[in-house]
């Protein structure tokens, strides 16, 4: 049996304020309104010891995302983008995220079909308050194999831990099931995807596949570690499809039945419906969030314009640990066109809706996409009994 290491991820400081208030219009840079500290209601000042995750869905890094970010010759910043839901993400003990583009280190950076971004995106989600990303996606081997292992180190370079990916086995067998700790919690995440786009990964790397013998093993791996909770996060499912399919059912019971508590999904760029669940009546139940959507892309298609961030606690009862409050965020990509250039931001929509708007400069159209995205999402998610956290000026 091989060693295996952790990850282990240090206290960090957090602050309280208010949702970021932007200027009546746009920023053009981010010198000019620098975003607010941000503040999620605390409904329980005096709960029982607890770890705050988020997840974030499909984080992409399209053509026109990474021309929007371009300051100079080779020279991005996507820091603006985050800009309005860096305080959501600094409210989690730990923030996870799908890395859905490639770092090969140098130009060309491209978009679809092979997605090749700057250095500088992991930096800018490093310091929109990610601490771990999973790389297990269909786009994993759009650089290569030399795009694999620029991936991985420009990701830890920034401060991101990674998994999904790796440079060889002896790495794998190292460092997975990934086990990370935080708030006295012990934590184990594996992650995998159904395919590569048909593009082979080049030996010695490794991207793991959603294939079931294999997870099984690595369930028992994972169980044997002993940590409090076991998370799977998938790259599965249809493209545009509002609803799972079987297959992604069946794959979410097995992994359950496996030892999983919470198993979170991305890839069909829409939001999905989350489940609490049980295998038996009366059972214990499990989550499944089948897609969490775009957390942010350029994607033109119905429902890929915005996505949700997941919010689950996980609480220690009795000397265990189990999944507590579970609150989805739902989230839109607000790209409005200033002075001839386009701009991306990621909007917590609760913050900004019902006359707020105006804080962003939201002309009509765009008031009314994000309305119907808003309607569209929560309709979807309440009807099996999800909650939404609101996020609200003090």
């Amino acid at each position: 049996m091989s060693a295996k290491c952790c990850f282990l991820l240090l206290p960090l400081l957090f602050w309280s304020g208010e949702c970021p208030e932007p200027a009546t219009t746009p920023p053009a840079s981010e010198k000019e309104i620098p975003a607010a500290p941000g503040h999620l209601p605390n409904e329980a000042q005096n709960r029982p010891p607890t770890l705050r995750l988020i997840f974030a869905g499909d984080i992409m890094s399209q053509a026109p995302q990474i021309e929007a970010a371009q300051t100079g010759p080779n020279a991005f910043d996507f820091g603006e983008c985050f800009k309005y839901i860096r305080s959501v993400l600094e409210k989690a003990d730990v923030a996870i995220g799908n890395l859905e583009f490639t770092m090969p280190g140098g130009p060309p950076y491209t978009g679809y079909p092979q997605f090749r971004s700057p250095d500088e995106m992991a930096t800018a989600i490093k310091e929109a308050g990610f601490h771990i990303v999973v790389g297990a996606n269909n786009h994993a081997n759009d650089s290569g194999g030399d795009g694999i292992d620029h991936t991985i180190e420009a990701s830890r370079r920034s401060g991101l831990l990674q998994t999904g990916v790796f440079r060889n086995q002896l790495e794998r067998d190292i460092f997975y099931p990934m086990i990370f700790y935080k708030n006295g919690f012990k934590i184990a995440l594996v992650n995998y995807t159904h395919h590569t786009n048909g593009l082979t990964t080049a030996p010695p790397r490794i991207v793991n596949r959603l294939d079931m013998n294999a997870v099984r093993r690595d369930m028992e791996t994972a169980k044997a570690m002993r940590p409090d909770i076991i998370i799977a996060f998938l790259h599965w499912g249809e493209e545009h499809e509002l609803y799972e399919n079987a297959i992604q059912r069946g794959v979410a019971r097995a992994l359950h039945e496996w030892g999983a508590d919470v198993v979170i999904g991305s890839h069909p760029h829409v939001v999905q419906p989350v489940k609490m669940e049980s295998l038996q009546p009366g059972g214990k139940k499990y989550l499944t969030a089948y897609s969490l959507g775009n957390f942010i892309s350029s994607q033109p298609f119905p429902h890929t314009d915005g996505g949700i961030a997941l919010e689950v606690d996980v609480d220690r009862k009795n000397g265990v640990a189990q999944v507590g409050s579970v609150y989805y965020i739902p989230v839109f990509r607000y790209d409005p066109e200033i002075e001839g250039r386009r701009h991306y931001f990621i909007v917590p929509i609760s913050c900004y809706e019902n006359g707020r708007e105006a804080l962003l400069g939201m002309d009509a159209g765009f008031k009314a996409k994000m309305a119907a995205f808003a309607a569209d999402t929560r309709a979807r998610l309440n009807a099996f009994g999800a909650k939404e956290r609101k996020i609200a000026f003090r």
